[in-house]
């Protein structure tokens, strides 16, 4: 399910904005396309604005200029919008699938993966489960999928 995108196509706006815009350009209703979907971006945060109260962690696959690296960091915050904020790239896609909250970052050199899990402990026990075993074995034993959440808010059943 798609939450949210930029990668828009503007023959997809077009006939709605010369009918409430007629006397825009088109130049004018590219410009305008692009700045109501902004704020459906704005509208999505509200609406998806849910305190989990613990660590959100965003898992990367990023393409960088000198090729692909591996990553993760914290979200700033742990409510559910924050992981729909951040540098935004040239084409940005936030979906879900198989009850992963995931999002497709394009920019100019490659393009970047990210998956938003939420721990289960609290972030430093995380921390130091991942120093004393593996990434990969804490992040499968003390995350869960956040599109899962996502989905039960949107009402969507698998």
């Amino acid at each position: 399910m798609t939450i949210w995108t930029n990668d828009l196509d503007f023959n997809d706006w077009k006939s709605g904005l010369e009918e409430d815009y007629p006397d825009y350009t088109e130049d004018q209703l590219y410009s305008l396309m692009y700045e109501i979907n902004n704020d459906y971006l704005d509208e999505e945060r509200a609406f998806l604005s849910y305190e989990l109260n613990r660590p959100i962690l965003i898992l990367g696959s990023m393409g960088l200029w000198d090729g692909r690296r591996a990553g993760y960091k914290f979200a700033r915050g742990t409510n559910l919008k924050d992981c729909f904020s951040g540098t935004i790239g040239d084409y940005v896609t936030w979906y879900t699938e198989d009850g992963e909250l995931k999002c497709k970052d394009v920019h100019h050199d490659g393009t970047n993966y990210y998956t938003y899990r939420v721990v289960t402990i609290p972030q430093h026990e995380f921390e130091e489960y991942v120093y004393e075993h593996s990434f990969k074995e804490a992040v499968n034993k003390y995350t869960e999928k956040l599109g899962n959440y996502v989905e039960k808010i949107y009402g969507v059943t698998a």
